[in-house]
Formats: C-alpha cells, structure tokens, sequence
C-alpha cells in the first residue's frame, strides 16, 4: 500500500517537472512581436519547435530577425462573409422563411396602414 503512494507522488512530480520545462513563458516577445507587426497579440503565432531560440529574444531586432527566419509570424485575418446573408435574403423575396412561426411583431406593428 505504502510502496504505491510513493511510486504515485514520485511520477506525478517528475511529469509535473517536465511540464515546467516545456512552458516556457514567451510572454514579453508577443508582445514585442505584436507591436513590430502592428498586429493584435492573438494574431502573433510563434514555431512551437524553435520555443528555446524564440524565448532568447529580448529586443526588437531580435523580433524583427525572427519574424525574418519566419519563426514569428501572423495569422491572416478571418473573412466574414456575407453569402449566407444574401442566400437568405434572396429567398425571403421569394417569400420563403416568412411564415407565422417567423413573427414577432403584430400585423400593424409590421406593415403600418
């Protein structure tokens, strides 16, 4: 029983150790990056590989070198597409998509006379 317990906290603190390790706080060179880019700090993607030589920057032009090596790089921006908008709209002239479940307001409130 006692073995066991032993065994148990030893594994959970050599796992927890290792996670320790590999987090390495990449804080500072986002936000460098980020302001280099002129870019918001969610859109600055770093290579998960090179974590050791990324965290050994602590200047601009250390940012700028790896956004050159492409270590440092920013995602493109999402595109918000109004197709589906349109889709819609086209067969609400139709007169699709308008029945009695789709009402809110009154009749009046709807179409004033």
């Amino acid at each position: 029983g006692r073995g066991l317990f032993v065994c148990a906290c030893v594994c959970v603190c050599v796992c927890l150790h290792c996670y320790l390790v590999a987090m390495v706080n990449l804080r500072v060179q986002r936000r460098l990056a980020a302001s280099v880019l002129k870019i918001g700090k969610r859109r600055v993607r770093m290579d998960p590989n090179e974590v050791e030589e990324i965290s050994n920057a602590n200047s601009r032009a250390s940012v700028r070198k790896l956004i050159k090596d492409q270590l440092i790089y920013k995602v493109p921006v999402h595109v918000h597409t109004r197709y589906r908008v349109r889709r819609r709209l086209e067969a609400k002239r139709k007169g699709r998509h308008t029945g009695v479940g789709k009402r809110k307001g009154s009749s009046e409130a709807r179409m004033p006379t």
